[in-house]
This record gives C-alpha cells, sequence and structure tokens, in this order.
C-alpha cells in the first residue's frame, strides 16, 4: 500500500486506508480469478508481486476518476488498452510485462532471434 502511494500520490485524503486495502483485496481476487489459481503466493513470486502493484494502481486511478471504467477487470483492460492515451500506458505496460510472467509466459527482456538460413553481404 506504502508503495502505491508513493507512486500514484494518493494520499489518505483521495483514498482512505481502509478503501487501498478494499482495492488491494479486490485486485489481489481479479488476478487470481484472471489466472485460475487461487493459491498465487503475491509475496513469494516476484511476477504475481509487481503485477499485483501495477494493478492496483491502475485500480486506485480507476477509483480517483483518473481512468473512466465503470466495470472495470482485466478482461476490459485487454480489450480497451488501446483507447487509453498515452499518459496512462506505463501503468498498463508494466502490468502486462509482469501479468504475463506469473506463470513463465511471455519474456520480459529481449528476445535474440536466431535465423542460420540468412546469409547478408556487404560490398560497401
Amino acid at each position: 500500500m506504502a508503495e502505491v502511494r508513493v507512486l500514484t500520490n494518493y494520499t489518505e485524503d483521495i483514498i482512505s486506508d481502509t478503501d487501498l486495502q478494499d482495492v488491494v483485496d479486490l485486485t489481489k481476487r481479479e488476478l487470481q480469478a484472471n489466472l485460475n489459481d487461487a493459491s498465487v503466493d503475491f509475496y513469494g513470486n516476484l511476477q504475481a508481486e509487481r503485477a499485483l502493484f501495477w494493478l492496483t494502481c491502475i485500480f486506485c486511478k480507476v477509483k480517483a476518476g483518473e481512468i473512466d471504467a465503470p466495470n472495470f477487470s482485466i478482461g476490459e483492460i485487454q480489450v480497451r488498452q488501446s483507447s487509453f492515451s498515452e499518459r496512462t500506458g506505463v501503468w498498463f505496460d508494466n502490468f502486462w510485462k509482469h501479468y504475463r510472467a506469473v506463470d513463465g509466459g511471455a519474456p520480459i527482456g529481449h528476445t535474440k532471434a536466431n535465423r542460420p538460413d540468412r546469409t547478408y553481404k556487404f560490398d560497401n
């Protein structure tokens, strides 16, 4: 919760501790449902913890009215992400990077393509 407050700059005047805890709990349930794993260890798996953090930030932005989403879920993020502005892109990009890596999904770093069937000739 402290990290979410630092990054979003939402003080208790904007989102109370009780409301923030409710958002964290909702976010955990949403992630567990979408990952189809009720036993996700949010504090033992770094990728799960970071996905929880970024999605909590996003849900806080929804709660504070910065992102318009009356019925918000992870599925809605996938469908509507292209309609969000560049201003909110970093939130979604970081969430998706960690969410996909929770169960060993898409790699987080760069990948190198290996194409042994190509040859290159430079004569300049």
